[in-house]
């Protein structure tokens, strides 16, 4: 019941504040929480991770960039940029994660009594579980990144279309480099505020600061910041490019009109 009230009270600020934008963020959250429901129930169902992983990623980014932000040469090449970087990050995660097996529980869940009484394993491949969770995990401030970085670029070419795309990629770039520290930041302690109750029971059970730093459980967390905070930094240079060629073909073809941002 107090999730249906606070579901109403967050959807009532939204559409306060943002009008149809708010609305559209709102019914992007539901369609967002429902599409990774589908995509547990898939992997439950041994289905491949990785092709989930990357459609589940693909149907996200279409609902929080085109739904919700419509289709323009923003979300455009923001969405390319995306995709490109997914494929990259699965790779480094399927590599470092297979590389020093982290998939799986931690040494918190091993040991502790009332799991002891459950079985823990479930038919499907930890690691690739873990990759898919580095991946799907960090997406959205990936996405965040990208379209930001489009939009700065998508304002300076209206303003100044003339310019040449070496001077767009720049402009992309440099507020790519502004929002890269406050970003990273956001995933480190959104990771790790998630895990206080693990951290509380490491300091309860008197782990000492190497056990912490070798412990699973830690290199976990620390792994998923890393994997979202590469994808964050990647995605800055890529979204440039994309963006500044897009809108200089857009420029040569005299096709801009038919892709201004449609809301």
């Amino acid at each position: 019941m107090i999730i249906l009230a606070l579901s109403i009270i967050l959807f009532l600020l939204m559409s306060a504040i943002a009008d149809e934008r708010g609305i559209r963020a709102f019914f992007a959250i539901i369609g967002n929480i429902v599409l990774l429901v589908i995509s547990l129930y898939l992997f439950a169902g041994r289905y491949n991770i990785y092709v989930i992983t990357f459609v589940c990623g693909i149907l996200f980014l279409v609902i929080t960039l085109f739904a919700q932000n419509g289709v323009n040469v923003k979300t455009i090449s923001s969405m390319i940029s995306i995709a490109a970087v997914m494929l990259i990050l699965v790779v480094i995660g399927y590599i470092v994660v297979n590389r020093y097996a982290l998939g799986g529980f931690g040494e918190l869940y091993t040991f502790d009594e009332d799991i002891a009484f459950l079985k823990n394993r479930i038919g499907v491949n930890a690691n690739d579980l873990f990759t898919s969770a580095c991946i799907l995990g960090g997406i959205g401030a990936i996405c965040d990144t990208a379209l930001s970085v489009a939009t700065v670029e998508y304002e300076v070419f209206n303003n100044n279309k003339d310019l040449p795309i070496a001077k767009l990629i720049e402009a992309g770039n440099n507020v790519g480099k502004d929002i890269l520290g406050t970003t990273i930041n956001t995933l480190l302690f959104a990771q790790f505020g998630d895990s206080f109750c693990i951290w509380i029971l490491f300091i309860r059970r008197k782990y000492d600061i190497e056990g912490i730093l070798n412990s699973k459980s830690f290199m976990q967390a620390m792994l998923m910041v890393v994997i979202s905070s590469i994808g964050c930094l990647a995605i800055i240079p890529l979204t440039s490019v994309v963006m500044a060629n897009i809108l200089n073909f857009v420029k040569k073809s005299n096709k801009y009109g038919n892709l201004e941002q449609k809301n």
